[in-house]
């Protein structure tokens, strides 16, 4: 298990693209920690070690927090203080357009294709992560936030 794991791992951060190479290894990691630790049809983790079942619960952890950096931390860097009225127009922008990225990224690559349970989680904690920035960087910069109705619309 461990050997498989560390290959999962160079295979995915020796992908020239970090945010779907992230897909992969946290698709992979996630499939194997439910087959094998969370299906209660399947009693093979009476045949893993406590070893075993520590790495791969610390590995799903590591692969998460990795998609989750690949793939949303653009989207909040974007947000980042902004200074004037143009400086907050191009953040947005830029937002906008990680936006854009992460959700063609999403649609190719799917994450947790065969975990509902998982997948809605996943979507509630994007929501909690990239919301609220988005709520701090409106509340900053009201005045020319208003013209942007899809912006206005996210925070909504």
């Amino acid at each position: 298990m461990t050997t498989l794991l560390a290959s999962l791992n160079t295979l995915a951060t020796s992908s020239k693209k970090q945010a779907q190479g992230a897909i992969f290894h946290f698709n992979n990691v996630a499939f194997l920690r439910t087959r094998l630790l969370l299906d209660p049809t399947t009693p093979i983790d009476d045949l893993i070690g406590k070893a075993t079942q520590d790495a791969l619960n610390s590995n799903y952890r590591t692969a998460k927090a990795v998609y989750f950096d690949a793939n949303f931390s653009p989207l909040i860097q974007a947000l980042g203080d902004a200074g004037g009225r143009r400086d907050v127009k191009d953040k947005l922008a830029r937002f906008f357009d990680a936006l854009d990225e992460a959700g063609d990224r999403h649609r190719v690559s799917k994450v947790l294709m065969d975990d509902d349970e998982g997948k809605e989680m996943l979507q509630e904690e994007v929501v909690r992560l990239v919301v609220p920035a988005l709520k701090r960087f409106n509340e900053r910069n009201v005045q020319t936030s208003k013209s942007t109705s899809r912006f206005s619309q996210l925070c909504n």
